[in-house]
């Protein structure tokens, strides 16, 4: 192969990944003005039997039903992470 036929080839693939990628970005983008199928909470635990809970974020179903989107504003470094359905006052 040569250097042209390489160069012409690698470029056609890049275009392909950059593609894809602008339609997944799409897809997410149309799947967040949706309402969220899951709400991301941040549980914190204290030394003191107390617990905070302190959401970070949703998750979406994606079009396959089986898999989802993670929308995360933050990441908790020393607690966890709990995903529930929405509450009736944040699904409407």
């Amino acid at each position: 192969m040569t250097k042209q036929t390489y160069r012409a080839n690698n470029r056609s693939n890049n275009t392909q990944n950059h593609r894809n990628a602008g339609e997944h970005s799409r897809e997410e983008t149309a799947n967040e003005k949706k309402r969220p199928t899951l709400i991301a909470y941040q549980v914190k635990s204290t030394g003191e039997d107390q617990t905070f809970w302190t959401t970070i974020g949703a998750a979406w179903l994606n079009k396959d039903n089986f898999s989802f989107s993670l929308t995360l504003d933050a990441i908790p470094t020393d607690g966890r992470i709990q995903l529930y359905p929405p509450k009736e006052q944040e699904a409407g």
